[in-house]
């Protein structure tokens, strides 16, 4: 009789929770988005390279400063939530309400917890603050196929709107998603 394989362990699922972000989060979201940036948007194509990225100078205290201050301003149009795990927070979502329009102006997440569902779940978040009366709209840089991936399988459409952003001397384009409002006209 031969032995028969052990079944695989189960692996538990990683632990994290979405929280609205509140005063003393700045360092981890400046963390946060520091790592994101290196991770994501360094691309010969563009010719953005990740030198580029450390000199926009995303971390430091001026930063956090910059990212308290925007904890503080929170109002009934403007949500910022953090999504906490055991070593910190790992991913931080801005959504914001206007008489104009509804955006979606940050979502970013700790690459090594990419694929675990943090970005669906602020994405979630946010959406559901946003409501589905107005359409929702997103920039996103054009060679950031992930995210642009990311927000297609949510409902958003690439429109042909591009606006050009400076990183450190280099011009970077900047396309505009909309995700169309679903809920009826009143």
């Amino acid at each position: 009789m031969g032995l028969q394989p052990s079944p695989a362990p189960e692996r538990e699922p990683p632990h994290w929770q979405i929280d609205h972000a509140c005063s003393g989060d700045g360092p981890g979201i400046v963390r946060v988005q520091k790592e994101a940036w290196l991770a994501t948007y360094p691309d010969p194509a563009v010719g953005l390279t990740r030198e580029d990225i450390e000199a926009i100078k995303l971390d430091g205290s001026e930063k956090v400063e910059r990212w308290e201050a925007e904890l503080a301003e929170q109002s009934e149009g403007k949500r910022i939530w953090v999504v906490r795990a055991a070593e910190g927070i790992i991913g931080f979502c801005v959504a914001e309400k206007t008489q104009d329009v509804h955006e979606l102006r940050a979502i970013y997440v700790l690459p090594e917890w990419h694929g675990n569902s943090v970005g669906a779940g602020l994405m979630a978040q946010a959406l559901e603050w946003l409501g589905h009366d107005r359409e929702v709209v997103v920039w996103v840089f054009t060679h950031n196929k992930r995210a642009i991936d990311f927000y297609q399988r949510r409902g958003f459409e690439i429109t042909d709107h591009t606006y050009w952003l400076d990183v450190n001397g280099k011009r970077i384009p900047d396309v505009k998603m909309v995700k169309p409002r679903t809920a009826p006209h009143s």
